[in-house]
């Protein structure tokens, strides 16, 4: 807390104190038996505390106050702090004005309050036990003296302050210990500009400019700037001109007990020609109009809305399902590629219906990129009558009313800019990473057929031409099979699919080393034989990338286009992703196979029977049993090794049957084995179950199976075909087995 400082205007003197600064001067005053002992200055009553409104220049409205301290001596400040720093107390006058400071209580309607301390204060206990009892919502105002240059000692001693929602200002920016650097590497929410920099401003250029550079770099690294010891009119207008947001000073108030009211001040109708002619002030409507793409617009109605203290805009546009930020204010972390499903803004875009949030708490939808806001209001971005975003307002105090009114008045401006400049395009990275996540979808599921179709579309519109083809060997095939054309898509897809296999080998070679090969922007130069055809066919664009394990990834385009660094690394990262994609989906094929096959015979068990009926499609269908005949004998007399031998045995002499008609065979458990067939007729269902019995009575170790047939009809159900084919077995085990039994259709009855 600094002191009440004297001003032109004469502040009030009820006290009968000079000031107390806390950032001591170097003015040396005389002993004139005036000053109390440090002792008596720190008795309760001696030190009191005032203060001084904050205002935004714009609209007079005030966003906080300033404590000073007033101490009942009429030492002057500065000799009493230069006392107390000799004697080792300057800490405790300190913390004795921010005790005075927290007598304030709270300001009204949740505005700021200021309080100043030394750098030296803030590896003091006593500094946090105070913050304690001074008002939520405070700003620590860091002042030059004693001068510290150690910022990184600093930010380590407000880390803690600021994460219990402290915000921090910098005194005398630009001067001492808050030069520039200093700021940069703090991140301040407000900039002080001292009482000697803007007293009589407005006559002078230099440092008008030097203001209005301070405005500009405030506003970079996302701080507000505040100009103190404003006492005249013209003084105001040069600083509201230079962009500067707050100021403080007589003009609208003088330092007085909690809390004073503004000072009625006359209206200047002229502004002096020193103020206008070096500063250009255009509406941010007529901003608007000089953007010439969308991301500018947002950023021209962000910077407008900034200026309100307290507000936190921004704008998001819908681009590949979800919003995108193009401009924000205010945030240190923000959040973007934000899906629609989410938050109040997602609520706004879905439903194209505005959100006002007096108070954030009351609303279940608000997600809140930062702690401690109060208010929301969000309104949709049109394109015609399309909802194409919102633009969002956030804020650490209850917005009032007039912003609905502003904000929607910006959200229009910003729609007609979007008419006449178009929605921005979607990034190729962008468009890469939410491609990405669609191929590894699809590779997750085993569907090869449905991601060699993506796979070319994506190496479509990631590389910006007409056409596409993805090329490889089958999957799991050997290194030496044929390539092929997996898909191909654009205008160009009919001349890209019939490229042969040699042509396609060929093509291939020429990046067997790994490299990328393409097209240079010139339709004249030589090229191999292989590509002169692809040339005759149209091709002027052409882009060679190659996946791991024999793949191509082809784009083509009719027009001479030129192809950037950034196209190739893209295509290669799209190539690592498919070549990842391709093992997802061997590995989920063997796991599936793995799952639906007998481990002994690696026949496919029940479940896969199961299924293969289920899906068995139109048509008559032949279902066949068959049991091994007295197979517990076999595991009895000769052991469960010898009985796994001969199940193996059975089984690959089934399999010889079922492999030359395609046929598929499954072992249900134990002894049992069943085929599924399609057949013409019932008497070739009894014929492929002889072939079956046949099979087995012709292995060397005398084993016969018992086999039991039946037919099927897309009319019967699942349960009808299993109870007549396991009847039918039991009916040859009962005639003696060995033999075939039939419950065909027409004796089901």
């Amino acid at each position: 807390m600094r002191d009440a400082a004297p001003s032109a205007k004469g502040a009030p003197d009820d006290w009968g104190s000079s000031g107390l600064r806390v950032a001591s001067g170097a003015v040396a005053f005389p002993d004139d038996g005036q000053r109390l002992a440090l002792e008596a200055v720190l008795r309760p009553g001696r030190l009191r505390a005032v203060v001084q409104p904050i205002v935004r220049l714009a609209d007079d409205l005030v966003v906080g106050y300033e404590a000073l301290a007033r101490v009942a001596s009429r030492e002057p400040s500065d000799a009493l702090l230069r006392r107390a720093q000799a004697e080792g107390r300057r800490g405790d006058i300190e913390i004795a004005c921010l005790h005075a400071a927290a007598t304030l209580g709270p300001p009204p309607d949740g505005r700021l309050l200021f309080v100043s301390v030394g750098p030296g204060l803030l590896d003091d206990a006593r500094l946090r036990e105070v913050i304690d009892r001074l008002p939520e919502r405070l700003v620590l105002e860091i002042t030059e003296d004693p001068p510290m240059t150690d910022e990184s000692w600093i930010a380590d001693h407000l880390a803690p302050l600021l994460a219990r929602g402290v915000r921090l200002a910098i005194h005398d920016t630009g001067s001492g210990y808050a030069s520039l650097p200093h700021v940069v590497n703090l991140r301040p929410d407000f900039l002080k500009l001292s009482a000697r920099l803007v007293s009589g401003l407005d006559q002078d250029p230099a440092r008008l400019a030097l203001v209005r550079a301070l405005a500009a770099f405030a506003r970079e690294v996302g701080s507000s700037l505040v100009a103190e010891g404003v006492e005249r009119e013209a003084e105001r207008v040069a600083l509201l001109a230079a962009g500067v947001d707050h100021a403080q000073g007589c003009l609208f108030a003088a330092p007085g007990p909690a809390w004073p009211q503004l000072t009625a001040r006359p209206t200047v109708h002229a502004v002096p020609a020193l103020i206008a002619s070096p500063v250009v002030r255009v509406s941010w409507h007529d901003a608007l109009d000089a953007c010439v793409d969308a991301r500018a617009g947002a950023e021209a109605v962000v910077t407008q809305l900034a200026r309100h203290p307290h507000w936190m805009p921004s704008v998001y546009l819908h681009s590949g399902g979800r919003l995108r930020l193009q401009a924000q204010h205010g945030y240190w972390q923000v959040f973007d590629g934000m899906p629609t499903s989410v938050g109040v803004m997602g609520r706004t875009f879905r439903s194209g219906i505005p959100a006002w949030l007096p108070d954030v708490c009351e609303d279940p939808d608000f997600v809140g990129a930062v702690p401690a806001l109060v208010s929301e209001l969000c309104v949709p971005l049109l394109l015609g009558r399309e909802v194409v975003g919102v633009l969002n307002v956030e804020s650490a105090v209850r917005l009032p009313d007039s912003a609905v009114g502003e904000v929607f008045a910006a959200a229009e401006q910003l729609g007609r800019l979007l008419e006449r400049v178009g929605l921005p395009e979607e990034t190729r990275a962008r468009l890469l990473g939410r491609r990405a996540a669609a191929l590894t979808a699809l590779a997750a599921g085993g569907d090869l057929r449905r991601l060699n179709t993506k796979v070319a579309q994506t190496v479509r519109e990631v590389a910006g031409t007409e056409a596409a083809l993805y090329a490889g060997r089958e999957l799991g095939a050997p290194a030496d099979s044929p390539i092929v054309g997996h898909a191909a898509t654009g205008p160009l897809a009919g001349a890209l699919a019939r490229l042969d296999e040699a042509t396609l080998l060929a093509i291939g070679a020429g990046v067997a080393n790994g490299a990328t090969s393409f097209t240079a922007g010139s339709n004249g130069g030589l090229a191999s034989v292989t590509q002169e055809a692809l040339r005759a066919a149209g091709v002027r664009t052409l882009i060679t990338v190659p996946v791991a394990g024999g793949g191509l990834l082809i784009a083509a385009d009719r027009r001479v286009l030129t192809v950037s660094a950034e196209d190739v690394q893209l295509l290669e990262l799209l190539a690592t992703q498919v070549a990842s994609c391709l093992q997802t989906v061997s590995a989920v094929r063997a796991l599936r196979d793995q799952a639906e096959r007998d481990p002994l015979t690696g026949l496919g068990h029940r479940a896969a029977f199961a299924s293969a009926l289920k899906s068995s499609g139109d048509g008559l269908l032949a279902v066949v049993y068959a049991d091994v005949d007295h197979f517990k004998q076999v595991n009895d007399t000769r052991g469960h090794a010898a009985g796994d031998r001969v199940l193996l045995a059975v089984a690959e002499a089934l399999a010889s049957v079922t492999r030359a008609s395609g046929d598929g065979l499954y072992r249900l458990g134990g002894d049992e084995f069943a085929a599924v067939a399609r057949v013409r007729d019932e008497a070739s269902a009894q014929q492929l179950a002889e072939r079956l019995r046949k099979a087995v009575r012709d292995l060397p170790d005398e084993v016969t199976v018992s086999v039991g047939v039946t037919t099927a009809t897309p009319q019967d159900t699942v349960i009808q075909v299993l109870e007549r084919a396991d009847a039918a077995l039991y009916d040859a085990k009962s005639l003696g087995r060995d033999r075939v039994a039939v419950r065909l259709l027409r004796t089901s009855a």
